[in-house]
Order: C-alpha cells, then structure tokens, then sequence
C-alpha cells in the first residue's frame, strides 16, 4: 500500500509547496500567510512602509523643508503599483526613473514644485497603469472582471517541478 504524500502543488494557490523559487520576500517575514496571486494584497510590511512614509512626510513638512511631497508621492506610487494595481517591475522602474528625470528638470531650473513635478507624473502614470489593465498577465484589483485570461495567466506561473514528476 503506498503512502499517500501531500500534493506538490496547492490548487488553489498555482504554487509548488516544496520549491525554494516559490519563496518570496514576504515568505521570509510572515511565513504562514498564503500568497495572493491576484487582486488586491496587503501585508503587515506593506503597514510598516505606510507609516514609516507618513512619519517621513509629517517630519519633513514640520522642519519646512520643500521636498515634503515627495515621500507620499514615491510611497503612494508604490503602494498602487505593488498592491493595487500589480504593475510589472519594469514598468515600476521606468515610472521612477521618469520620476527622477521630471523632478531633476524642475530643480535644475529652480522651480520645484509638487505642482509641475506631479503634473508631469500623471500621464506617466496613467500610461504605465493602461497598459498594465490590458495586459493578458494583469493580475492586480479587478483582475476577476477586467482580464479575461486570468487563469491562463496564472496557470503559466506554476512552478516547473511540478511538471517534472
């Protein structure tokens, strides 16, 4: 009589349990909490990260210091691309790295601003929002209703062992 051994893979979770690639950072900080693959995702570190931007914010608005926005602006951003919307890496790098350009323009003409520097932001981040909301791996809020290859999507990222037994 055989052994029955739990499965490799969690059905519900389209991730092999036994794999080390499947670890992620989050695994590291709060290892019994299951991964969200889609939708909307909030972690105890995500907590952290908000606080610590808004203590960051009221400090630096405190001590009068002109670049105060900046903190909600970069935290905000990465709150909606990592959890909300689920952007692609790439797409998150190129926003900040625009991020950069916009605000370096604006201080080497001595006018920054939060006005001018998120003006220019926006349709940076309507673009980069767009094209992830009509991606066929969009996996962020609504990713139910707005993507109708979610599951194809999912199914892809299944780790490669399990297709090795």
């Amino acid at each position: 009589m055989l052994d029955k051994q739990p499965p490799l893979v969690d059905p519900d979770d389209f991730r092999c349990l036994r794999c080390p690639a499947a670890k992620g950072l989050a695994d590291y900080f709060m290892p019994n909490s299951r991964p969200t693959l889609y939708g909307f995702r909030f972690f105890a570190t995500d907590a952290l990260v908000l606080t610590a931007g808004a203590v960051g914010t009221w400090l630096l608005w405190r001590q009068d210091l002109a670049v105060w926005w900046m903190v909600p602006c970069v935290v905000g951003h990465f709150f909606l691309f990592c959890n909300v919307f689920r952007v692609r890496r790439a797409y998150e790098l190129a926003w900040a790295a625009l991020f950069l350009i916009d605000v370096g323009w604006w201080v080497s003409r001595g006018e920054l601003g939060w006005n001018p520097v998120l003006i220019g932001q926006l349709p940076v981040t309507l673009i980069v929002l767009l094209i992830e909301l009509r991606s066929p791996r969009y996996h962020g809020i609504g990713a139910r209703r707005l993507n109708p290859r979610l599951k194809e999507y999912l199914e892809s990222r299944r780790c490669s062992c399990r297709t090795a037994t």
